[in-house]
This record gives C-alpha cells, sequence and structure tokens, in this order.
C-alpha cells in the first residue's frame, strides 16, 4: 500500500497543474528556485542510480530533445513582463498538468517496481530513462525559454 503523503502529493500536483491551465502571473524569483531545484534534483537523481554510459548517452539525448521541445513550446507563448515588479504573465495551458501527471506517474511506477519487484523493474530502466528524461527535459527547455525572454 502506498503512504498517505503520495496521495497528496498527487492532488497538489493535479491542483498546481490545474491552476497552470488559466493564465497566471509568477514571480522571477520563483521560477529560478524551480530551475536551480530542478537542476539540483536532476543531477542528484542520475547520481544515486547506478546507470551505465549508455543509459546516461540516452538520458541526454532525450532530454535534450525534449529541452528544444519545451524552448519551442515558449517561444509561441505570448509573454508579459513587469520588470518593475519581477514578474511574468504566463497564458494557460495543459502542458503543465500533462508534464507533472507522467512525472508522478512515472516516478511512482517505477518506485513502486524497484520496492516490489526488482527484477522486472531492471528490464524496464530504459523506459524510465527515456519518460523521466523527456518530461524533465520539456519541463527544463520550457522554464530556460521563460527566463530567457524575461532577462533579453
Amino acid at each position: 500500500m502506498m503512504p498517505w503523503w503520495v496521495f497528496a502529493l498527487f492532488g497538489y500536483f493535479t491542483f498546481f497543474g490545474i491552476y497552470c491551465m488559466k493564465k497566471h502571473t509568477v514571480s522571477v524569483y520563483k521560477l529560478l528556485i524551480v530551475f536551480f531545484a530542478l537542476a539540483y534534483y536532476l543531477v542528484h537523481s542520475q547520481m544515486r542510480l547506478n546507470y551505465d554510459i549508455n543509459q546516461r548517452l540516452v538520458f541526454c539525448a532525450m532530454f535534450f530533445a525534449s529541452a528544444v521541445f519545451g524552448i519551442g513550446v515558449v517561444s509561441r507563448m505570448k509573454l508579459l513582463f513587469d520588470r518593475d515588479n519581477n514578474q511574468i504573465v504566463i497564458p494557460g495551458s495543459i502542458h503543465m498538468l500533462l508534464a507533472l501527471w507522467g512525472i508522478f506517474g512515472i516516478k511512482t511506477l517505477f518506485g513502486y517496481l524497484r520496492a516490489m519487484q526488482p527484477i522486472i523493474a531492471q528490464e524496464y530502466i530504459l523506459a524510465e530513462i527515456v519518460f523521466s528524461s523527456v518530461f524533465s527535459g520539456f519541463l527544463m527547455g520550457r522554464l530556460v525559454a521563460i527566463l530567457r525572454r524575461y532577462y533579453k
């Protein structure tokens, strides 16, 4: 059985994803904190798991490809910048909800498999690497593109 906090986390991700479907204002400082937290998490998770060099290369390739896609999505967004108050008005989209659900689903599924069926988890490690890199790359690319446009 999963702990209660997993369901609370899923509820928070769902709430935040639905919130992001509407136009919202976010502080630049909050985006910078999220950027560094996500970067730390990515590096930490890569170091913690014992991937071989080919698996790390797959992660990097998929991460950068999806980051480019995230940058492309942001390049079509109409962002409004309030540089006096260090805030950005971001139009709503379903991308954040889907990415959060994807990350949550993949991490929950493979965390469960690693704990309960480690042999099966090893067989599907490439799928975990691909999905994790795609979702995290998309979010990181989106974040970098928003910050780049703000500081441009």
